[in-house]
């Protein structure tokens, strides 16, 4: 994403694009190619079919910030009097094109990102002598910079503008308030039938607004059979449930293949109510092994667990299995927008900070090329690995793990079931990943643009207007292009091979 000139573009999308590095500027071809347009249908009906209509509406979201991208590069181009040719969707054979003034506007076939082509980006390219003083290199440096720092810009717009948007969605915290935001398959509360969104008021008669009271009061009635008062749409409720219980550290060591959390549902095919149930059958079976039916990580799984003995004082807590979310109310837009311009800033230097340190850390730099780190330590597969409370290891992300296109759009797919706020909320992230990555000082990126405008307004004084020789740059370039292609490509393959499940 980018502006486009002979030498560079932004990116490694933008190199194929750069008419210095690839073909000469093909002829024109406006209007639609039927052959190719048939061909992206046949894509776009293909992705739908495979991926669902998630998979159609992230891409969709991801070629819109692209277009916003550009758009940006060609609306400040054109208040600066430059001259755009082209404004193109994509790299390669033309699908369609239409010609408005001095601009071609259109899509092409290969979805790498997108370019605006302004005239004279460097003293490499010849420009029609009546069109010379319409070029980038020869505007004032200010032109020069805003038509290139508007496409990086224009992400951090985004940023707050979505970020406006899900905190509308979402509205603002209702302080000393909760309400329920997940509920835990299996569980007491899954069996109740609670919905997200309820809030739980009290448990026989014992009251939980305050979520810190929940525990002490699910604790008091484990096992038991009680009544929750519950609010559902702003309508008061009584809900039948009976408390379940999940081992404690001191119960989970009585059993070899348990561990600390678990949900226990039965013991060799025969279902139990509570542990009460679970330990009169494990008594029987004492130093045999037998099958567990339990319920960890929010699924039911059937473990081969050998009985050592059998712990009946503190070996279980209460378990109700909802998670605590916030009461919000709406909020007028405009202060949601308001909210969201220091979330952005705040999101904005801590992913700065992050960039920096994966660039600068052996681990981060061993991230970008997916190599383990230089001391994993010991396997989380292996038991002796353990900690001594015997709690069940989590699966854990990758921090330093580079995300590529295809991570994005399957995390993106992945969150869509969550809630359009909460997809909201990854593309904030996104926007300003994409806006801190084109700013990086390196041609091809659109940082690397602003150097050297800037560099050249440095050295120029005394009417004299010092110009950089493009041409000193081309390795540069290659280079980082190349290391582009790299690190993409195997974060790439990556996604593919292993992608990040939430």
């Amino acid at each position: 994403m980018g502006v486009c000139d002979p030498m560079t573009d932004t990116v490694i999308d933008e190199a194929l694009a750069d008419s210095s590095l690839a073909a000469p500027e093909e002829a024109e071809e406006l209007g639609i190619q039927p052959g190719r347009f048939g061909m992206l249908l046949a894509v776009l009906v293909a992705m739908t079919v495979l991926g669902g209509w998630q998979l159609l509406l992230i891409v969709g979201l991801l070629v819109g910030f692209i277009i916003v991208h550009e758009a940006g590069h060609y609306l400040t181009a054109k208040w600066s009097g430059m001259k755009a040719t082209e404004f193109f969707i994509g790299f390669g054979p033309r699908i369609f094109a239409f010609k408005r003034g001095e601009t071609t506007f259109g899509l092409k076939a290969l979805p790498f990102g997108a370019y605006v082509r302004i005239i004279g980006m460097s003293n490499l390219e010849d420009v029609d002598p009546a069109d010379e003083p319409r070029t980038y290199r020869q505007a004032s440096w200010h032109k020069r910079f805003l038509t290139v720092a508007a496409g990086p810009a224009t992400h951090f717009v985004m940023a707050v503008l979505l970020a406006g948007l899900a905190v509308w969605q979402f509205g603002e915290t209702v302080e000393d308030e909760w309400s329920v935001s997940e509920v835990i398959p299996f569980s007491a509360a899954a069996e109740a039938g609670l919905l997200e969104d309820d809030q739980i008021l009290a448990i026989d008669g014992l009251s939980t607004a305050d979520f810190e009271d929940l525990s002490g009061v699910v604790q008091s009635v484990r096992g038991e059979r009680v009544e929750l008062d519950v609010l559902r749409d702003g309508e008061s409720i009584a809900v039948d449930a009976r408390i379940g219980e999940r081992l404690t550290p001191a119960g989970a060591r009585g059993y070899s293949g348990l561990y600390s959390g678990d949900l226990l549902l039965g013991i060799d095919g025969i279902e139990v109510a509570n542990y009460d149930e679970f330990a009169a059958l494990a008594a029987e079976r004492i130093g045999e092994k037998v099958e567990v039916d339990v319920v960890y990580r929010a699924e039911r799984h059937t473990e081969l667990v050998t009985i050592n003995e059998v712990v009946t004082d503190d070996a279980v807590v209460g378990f109700l299995g909802v998670a605590r979310g916030e009461v919000r109310q709406p909020l007028p837009v405009g202060e949601a927008v308001a909210q969201s311009v220091p979330l952005v800033w705040n999101g904005t230097t801590e992913m700065a900070t992050r960039f920096a340190t994966l660039l600068t850390s052996a681990d981060g730099l061993r991230g970008l090329f997916a190599l383990p780190p230089a001391d994993p330590g010991p396997s989380p597969l292996d038991a002796a690995a353990f900690d001594p409370e015997q709690v069940r290891p989590l699966p854990e992300l990758d921090e330093n793990r580079l995300l590529s296109i295809v991570g994005a759009v399957g995390i993106g797919r992945q969150l869509v079931d969550d809630g359009m706020a909460t997809v909201l909320i990854f593309f904030v992230g996104l926007n300003i990943s994409l806006g801190l990555i084109n700013l990086v000082p390196l041609l091809p990126f659109d940082g690397g643009h602003m150097a050297v405008a800037t560099y050249e307004r440095l050295r120029s004084w005394n009417g004299r207007r010092h110009r950089v020789d493009a041409a000193k740059l081309i390795p540069i370039t290659y280079a980082v292009v190349g290391l582009m292609l790299l690190v993409g490509g195997i974060a790439i393959i990556r996604d593919i091979v292993d992608p990040i499940q939430l």
